[in-house]
């Protein structure tokens, strides 16, 4: 794709239309795709990368368009949880330089009800219109119990 129109004018970020047709138009067909004047390269990353249930998780991305909204994802390898799609778990926008941060916490049961059961699950990161999207994987250990730390009494002499 050049940088440029045939006029000189800048081909910009955008949805462009791309038609072929014979002369006089009287045959022609139209395409439209998502052009990036800068292609993006998103990423995510997980803290922690694994858990349980209950378990909160910071989702971090770069490498969005900048100021756009992202909705994140949670769901399995094979899809095969509720209708098959991911489940919708949080959302946030992106600030100018495309990062953005977010929390989401494991369920111990998807949103039909049925309980998490695969011991690794799909974050997706996807823009409100899905053309930029990563994602990472999460390690689920079923519930994640908190820990009570042990308490050793300890003699102490006393003046």
């Amino acid at each position: 794709m050049p940088n440029t129109w045939a006029d000189g004018s800048e081909v910009s970020t955008g949805t462009i239309n791309v038609m072929a047709a014979t002369s006089g138009f009287g045959v022609s067909a139209s395409s439209l795709f998502n052009y990036f004047r800068d292609a993006p390269n998103p990423s995510v990353s997980l803290s922690p990368s694994s858990g349980g249930a209950g378990t909160v998780v910071i989702v971090n991305g770069e490498g969005y368009p900048g100021n756009t909204g992202v909705n994140i994802y949670l769901g399995t390898f094979d899809g095969s949880v509720g209708s098959g799609d991911p489940f919708l778990y949080g959302t946030t926008r992106t600030i100018d330089s495309g990062a953005f941060s977010t929390v989401i916490n494991m369920p111990a049961v998807w949103p039909d009800g049925s309980t998490v059961s695969s011991d690794q699950l799909v974050v997706w990161a996807r823009t409100d219109d899905s053309k930029v999207q990563a994602s990472s994987i999460f390690s689920y250990r079923g519930s994640a119990s908190p820990t009570t730390p042990t308490v050793t009494p300890t003699a102490t002499d006393l003046p």
